[in-house]
Parts: structure tokens; sequence; C-alpha cells
């Protein structure tokens, strides 16, 4: 089984020029993710990564910002996209699709249980939770019970500190 290698995700404040936070996260270790929708404010934020060596990073885009064009500029340092606002079912499936061809992973950000499981229906390789608790999108409350949890369907459980 392969762990995964990032422990910690930083997920930047919009807004912001956020990219000396995401070379400092991956100088730490962690997987530092740039908040841009805009063409050419990612297109300077993805020199920028490519000036200071930055080994990985990922991007939060909206699903139909996806394109094969900034992708290939990114280059391989670009290890995950992810995509905030899930659009349709349709929308996401076709950003994951891109982002698969691209070899990246695709992170989908959600607010609930059911936009978890289009998430992981659309070929999601993970899960951000946001709500306003965590300082996220205040657009919709997010409370996951551990009944409702979004990993609570497809996450294979996990043996106990006894078993292993």
């Amino acid at each position: 089984m392969q762990r995964n290698r990032y422990r910690v995700l930083l997920a930047t404040p919009q807004g912001l020029d956020t990219t000396a936070l995401v070379i400092a996260a991956d100088r730490a270790g962690a997987l530092g993710i740039l908040n841009y929708t805009g063409q050419d404010v990612r297109d300077r934020a993805i020199r920028r990564m490519q000036e200071f060596k930055v080994r990985s990073y990922a991007i939060r885009v909206q699903p139909d910002e996806v394109r094969q064009d900034w992708l290939d500029q990114a280059g391989e340092n670009l290890v995950a996209v992810v995509c905030s606002n899930p659009g349709t079912p349709e929308q996401l499936k076709n950003a994951c699709t891109r982002i698969h061809a691209a070899s990246r992973r695709a992170l989908c950000e959600v607010t609930s249980l059911a936009q978890a499981e289009a998430a992981l229906d659309a070929g999601g390789n993970g899960l951000i939770a946001v709500g306003h608790e965590a300082g996220g999108s205040a657009r919709i409350p997010l409370s996951f019970s551990s009944s409702s949890s979004p990993t609570a369907r497809k996450s294979p459980p996990r043996p106990s500190a006894s078993s292993a």
C-alpha cells in the first residue's frame, strides 16, 4: 500500500497573493495549494513556483477552468488540482478526466455528504471538507457527525492498534 507523501496540506486564503505561503509550505514538506482562478494571475503564480524551484504544489480552480494549456505550462511539479465549487456532476467529471489525463491528482472541495459522494463518483482522488467552521467557504454550513462523515461510504476500514 502506498502511503500519502503529504501529511499537511496548506490551503491558502482567497483574494491574496499566496505564492510565498506555498513556497514556504513546500520547503517545510507540506503541499501548498495556490488559490488562483484568473488566467493571468495563475500564469504568474506558476512562473513563480518554477522560479523558486518549488518541488510540488497544487492549484485551486473551478472545474470549468481546468485546461490542458496551463496544466502543461505548470510542469510536473503541479501534483494536484483542487476543484472548488463542484458545479454540475458533468463539469466535475470532465475536470477530473482532464486532471487525470495530465497525470495529476484531482482533489474536490465538498460541503456536504452528497457533494462528497458526487466528487468520488466523478473521479476525485481526495476530498477537502470546507465549511465556515474551518474558515472556508461560508456559503453552506458544514457539520458532519461521525455517521455522516464525507469519507464514510468509500473509506476502507482501518485496522485497530491491537490487530496491526
